[in-house]
């Protein structure tokens, strides 16, 4: 209503990102599941870091999750009720996904997979399974080949795609760089699904079913687990932490919340390493119940195919949406794992995993046994996965709010440059995001310079000419000189001298900060 800005559109990705708690409530709530769970649910996504972070950003992440959330919606509801109107509905829903990511197709392709695992191979299954991934094959082909007939094409646009391959045929990253990401995603997952992990591993003890994993399903969770060490094992000989903060986080950082963009980054105070020793334990123990819960649901899906015997619409439902967060993880396997990149799935396994007691062979659902609590060790893992969630709650929302703090007054710093100081914005380092706004200009030679530092930190990966070409776009439309005019940083760097300072209040730890205008010396 205001007109264009920056405000409106994180204003607008607020509201999306309000939209898809609905989403994961509703698809809980369709689920058959209680009260307390489909709110735990809700909380877990909406108080993950990434999640809240974005949500205050006008970048795409969350709103692709919300479409695919909604998308889901619609497709959980036909497997259960059979409406070929809800296809319909959620067929447009996932088109709409697939033209913000290319990853949307992950929705009908998982619809598909689960009609087919269901019915087996029947002419109206699979037309049902087919229409709305064709749609979406189509529709991205269509507008691949209009972008590119009509030179909108961008030069990155199979930036990822080409890492995928690269990754996967260089005998250097083939073994490696997969094994690596892999133990990220469940890291990640595993620190981001704790609390629902607790609960639902509390509501199995309390209805017996922590003894009727039978031996497939242990040797499943144990081959995962030895992948997972191994991972770790790679990742020292690569030189990476596999203690968090991981350096792939893009939004769990030292510092708290998010990237430090601005010069003088180094002299801003990091949590306390033992906060970081905890949060560490959290993951590793999240990832081992992630992997017991997801090798425990493959069993009873290997057991449903291998008696034949016909999973209930609620069944169906739960491996649908576990399907669908599998894939939305997967590529990310062979690029990078960032814990932003998982956002999209994130509300496919809270959902999944909260009716996999359902699915475990002869045990009751979670509905039916969570209600009356008769297990101290049940009723225990419930309290703690509330204390972690609110923890995570406290950490997301105070961590979010400095993060924003430091931007506002950082951009200040620019704007004033530019305002008072009459500097052009060629000539001012203001942090990735203004130097994206206003770009410079760099010689070939800068470039190369600055991909092949860019590059040297990346060992995990293979390079082949065409990604260079693609990574040195990136690069050069948010490139500065090594020693610009002006710029804008946490604390004085050598070779600047401080012109202007702003306070700003810090929360996570309480004190007083600055944000530093600096000239370069002459």
């Amino acid at each position: 209503p205001a007109g264009v800005s920056f405000t409106a559109l994180r204003i607008s990705t607020l509201c999306a990102s309000l939209l898809g708690l609905f989403g994961v409530y509703t698809l809980a709530r369709d689920l058959g599941q209680p009260r307390w769970i489909r709110w735990l649910a809700t909380a877990t996504v909406a108080a993950n870091p990434a999640y809240y972070a974005l949500s205050h950003t006008f970048m795409t992440d969350v709103l692709f999750a919300v479409i695919c959330v909604w998308a889901a919606v619609f497709f959980a509801r036909s497997l259960k009720g059979g409406s070929d109107l809800n296809i319909v509905f959620a067929t447009v829903l996932s088109l709409a996904a697939t033209l913000s990511r290319q990853i949307g197709l992950a929705i009908p392709l998982a619809f598909a997979m689960t009609l087919i695992l269901r019915h087996g191979i029947t002419w109206k299954a699979t037309l049902r399974a087919a229409i709305p991934l064709g749609l979406g094959l189509l529709t991205l082909s269509g507008f691949y080949h209009w972008l590119a007939a009509s030179g909108r094409l961008p030069q990155t646009y199979d930036y990822f795609a080409n890492m995928e391959i690269s990754t996967f045929t260089h005998s250097r990253t083939a073994f490696t760089t997969p094994i690596s990401n892999l133990y990220c995603t469940v890291i990640f997952l595993g620190l981001f699904l704790l609390p629902v992990l607790l609960c639902m591993t509390g509501v199995q003890a309390r209805s017996g079913q922590a003894q009727s994993g039978k031996k497939w399903g242990w040797a499943l969770a144990a081959a995962v687990g030895a992948i997972v060490v191994l991972g770790a094992v790679v990742r020292t000989h690569l030189g990476l932490s596999n203690f968090m903060p991981l350096e792939e986080g893009h939004i769990v950082k030292e510092s708290g919340i998010g990237l430090l963009w601005l010069r003088g980054k180094d002299q801003v105070p990091q949590l306390p390493e033992v906060f970081w020793i905890c949060v560490t334990g959290l993951a590793f123990i999240g990832a081992a119940l992630l992997v017991f819960q997801l090798s425990f649901w493959a069993r009873a899906v290997a057991h449903r195919l291998l008696k034949r015997s016909p999973m209930s619409a609620a069944e169906s439902v739960t491996a649908f949406l576990l399907i669908c967060g599998c894939i939305l993880a997967a590529p990310y396997i062979g690029i990078r794992s960032t814990d932003r990149y998982l956002i999209s799935c994130l509300p496919f396994f809270v959902t999944g995993i909260v009716s996999i007691p359902g699915m475990l062979s002869g045990a009751p659902s979670a509905s039916a046994t969570s209600s009356s609590p008769t297990s101290n060790i049940g009723s225990s893992l419930r309290r703690v996965a509330f204390v972690v969630l609110a923890a995570s709650g406290v950490f997301t929302v105070v961590g979010t709010r400095d993060y924003l703090a430091w931007h506002r007054v950082s951009s200040q710093a620019s704007r004033d440059l530019m305002e008072t100081n009459h500097v052009a914005a060629d000539d001012i380092d203001g942090g990735v995001e203004f130097d994206f706004l206003h770009p410079g200009h760099a010689s070939r030679a800068d470039l190369d310079k600055k991909t092949d530092k860019l590059i040297r930190n990346r060992p995990q990966y293979f390079f082949t000419e065409r990604i260079r070409e693609q990574f040195e776009v990136v690069v050069s439309q948010g490139w500065r000189p090594p020693s610009p005019a002006y710029a804008v940083g946490f604390a004085p760097v050598p070779g600047y001298r401080v012109i202007r300072e702003y306070t700003y209040y810090n929360w996570m730890p309480p004190d007083a900060r600055k944000i530093v205008a600096l000239q370069r010396e002459q």
